[in-house]
């Protein structure tokens, strides 16, 4: 099983994503079928179903809520200006929040 992504990141998931993210030999049929016998919750957005992160966080038995489970609070992204242009780039971010 690969390092889950951070739900602040990733907030919703496809499902083949989600079955890259479990133990080899759940494949994505077995997803599908765990989420519609409710074991697995998932939103639909038009004709996606997409699994919210935290819905693997929560059955890989790690509580987001918890303040060392999730990433650092000094997490970059970049901002825009007030004319919508970036300020910064995707490899050079701007801090959300001031130390």
């Amino acid at each position: 099983m690969t390092a889950l992504p951070d739900p602040r990141k990733r907030p919703l998931l496809k499902v083949a994503e989600v079955a890259a993210y479990l133990p080899d030999g759940i494949s994505e049929k077995a997803v599908r079928a765990a989420i519609d016998n409710g074991q697995i919750k998932s939103v639909r957005v038009g004709r996606y179903v997409l699994v919210p992160t935290v819905e693997l966080w929560r059955m890989a038995g790690i509580d987001p809520a918890r303040s060392d489970a999730a990433p650092a609070a000094t997490e970059t992204a970049s901002q825009t200006t007030s004319t919508g242009e970036q300020n910064g780039s995707r490899d050079e971010p701007t801090p959300l929040h001031a130390a």
